[in-house]
């Protein structure tokens, strides 16, 4: 007897170990979701969601504010102007928010999203411009694959580069002025890269020096902060690393990767990269490794002990909201000599979600790994 019922008790504890261990996501605030989808990374602005609700968490320079979004979303995007997207890949909603999250009116539906198909939403800079890549298998030849663009904020949808997927888009800096995108694809077993100059209605092949890959997996783009002068754009992807200087001519190879693997790279550049030339990787180790020089050349960097990389990013170290100038007092006789205007290089931070084997958390250094502050991210709510 007594030894059924300490078999009991065994098993008892066993249970509400594994039944502790696995609702840790959801018992607190430490951990955010890991989905790349999921989050925003910015120099002015931050976003992470809650890996059990679909609440969105926004830093500040005084904590995190929350928000309660109205829907069951899938994909999380901003533009530099901060105006924030939800959309449902599952039914093709999305809905638009001017006021960081405050309040978020219905937009549109992609007519053509459904769960039987993969769909990636992107805003363009230019407000109402939005594309959607269409990656859809399901029907024998191009159908209706490709990437779709709006210019009345989902009102009419023209499919501009038919037989691709839009499997990641990225925008020129200057897109309103030079209409310069770079869009990644695959078709079947094959990927690749086109880039438009018109502002998306046209698309021409970019992927020269690119290795397709054999088993599917699209490029992540990552586009110079100073692509105007640089024409610098890096791809990532199961096949290796690469960047070009030339705007899509020609691509070179920095790291290597493995034609028949789905282990790929992510690449995030320094909101100064025209100065600091610093380009932050998480490799396919899911380990950081950061470049200073343009991806010439490479050095590991530390994680949170017993964790691996899922989103990364660099930023200038300073405030999220910088104080308006204050104009020079209006005195006679005082003369104001111009500033100098001395380059230097800013320090930066990472920000990281890494996953600890149970959820993702969110972490922060500015020593470039050496020591990781942890950010808990629901302390206010509004």
């Amino acid at each position: 007897m007594k030894t059924g019922l300490k078999i009991i008790l065994a098993l008892l504890a066993v249970m509400a170990f594994f039944k502790t261990v696995t609702s840790l996501p959801n018992a607190g605030s430490a951990y955010v979701s890991c989905d790349p989808d999921h989050v925003y990374f910015s120099q002015d602005l931050i976003l992470v969601s809650s890996p059990t609700t679909s609440d969105l968490f926004r830093a500040t320079d005084t904590g995190w504010i929350s928000t309660t979004t109205p829907m069951a979303w899938t994909q999380l995007r901003a533009t530099p102007d901060k105006a924030l997207y939800l959309y449902d890949e599952n039914d093709g909603a999305f809905y638009h928010s001017e006021d960081l999250g405050n309040s978020w009116p219905f937009s549109a539906t992609f007519p053509l999203a459904s769960i039987w198909v993969k769909t990636k939403f992107y805003p363009s800079p230019i407000s109402g411009t939005l594309f959607v890549g269409l990656n859809d298998y399901s029907i024998p030849g191009p159908g209706s694959r490709g990437a779709y663009k709006t210019i009345d904020n989902g009102g009419h949808w023209t499919n501009t580069d038919v037989g691709a997927s839009g499997s990641d888009i990225v925008f020129s800096p200057h897109f309103i002025q030079d209409g310069v995108a770079f869009e990644s694809y695959i078709i079947y077993h094959a990927s690749g890269v086109d880039t438009t100059t018109d502002g998306g209605d046209s698309w021409t092949p970019a992927d020269s020096g690119l290795y397709s890959s054999f088993i599917g997996v699209p490029y992540q783009l990552a586009i110079s902060p100073d692509f105007s002068n640089d024409h610098t754009v890096f791809a990532t992807a199961n096949t290796g690393f690469y960047k070009t200087t030339n705007a899509g001519t020609s691509w070179s190879n920095l790291k290597s990767g493995d034609l028949f693997s789905d282990l790929s790279y992510y690449a995030s550049l320094s909101p100064n990269y025209a100065i600091d030339q610093s380009v932050l990787l998480i490799n396919r180790e899911q380990k950081l490794e950061l470049s200073q020089d343009g991806g010439a050349t490479w050095r590991a960097l530390p994680v949170p002990l017993n964790t691996s990389a899922q989103s990364a990013a660099l930023r200038v170290m300073a405030p999220f909201e910088l104080p308006a100038p204050t104009p020079p007092p209006a005195m006679p006789y005082h003369f104001y000599l111009p500033l100098i205007n001395a380059v230097r290089i800013q320090p930066l931070e990472i920000w990281l979600i890494a996953n600890d084997g149970i959820g993702c958390k969110l972490y922060r250094s500015s020593n470039f790994g050496e020591t990781w502050q942890e950010e808990i991210v629901a302390e206010t709510k509004h």
